[in-house]
């Protein structure tokens, strides 16, 4: 399992009780006009120890912001200065799309590093 999607998911699980995993497996029904039904397939409360790969796979963990420097995140957690950028993996520059979000992302992303916008 991809380690983004893995933290997301934690996050997701302990802090919204799945809602934006449930989300965006909705938005790959609204092409069909369905996906507002969807989040009802899944009851009242989500079991994340229950989320299957299929759900994992249908979805994609991608950064929020690709020029969000790790090194603010570092400094304020441990209190120390990194000398070199590196894109930080905090939970709130992580999100979930899904594969036809994250190609579009791509599509405005030459780098293929993320995407800049502020999730969907």
């Amino acid at each position: 399992i991809d380690v983004h999607l893995a933290m997301l998911l934690a996050v997701d699980s302990v802090f919204r009780l799945c809602d934006n995993l449930i989300a965006a497996v909705a938005r790959l029904f609204a092409p069909f006009g369905s996906q507002d039904h969807v989040p009802h397939l899944f009851g009242p409360q989500l079991d994340p120890l229950q989320v299957h790969s299929g759900l994992t796979n249908a979805t994609v963990a991608d950064h929020v912001s690709i020029s969000k420097d790790g090194r603010e995140d570092y400094f304020r957690v441990f209190g120390i200065r990194l000398p070199t950028f590196f894109l930080s993996n905090a939970s709130n520059n992580i999100c979930f799309l899904t594969p036809g979000e994250a190609q579009e992302q791509r599509a405005h992303d030459p780098s293929g590093h993320g995407h800049g916008g502020g999730g969907p």
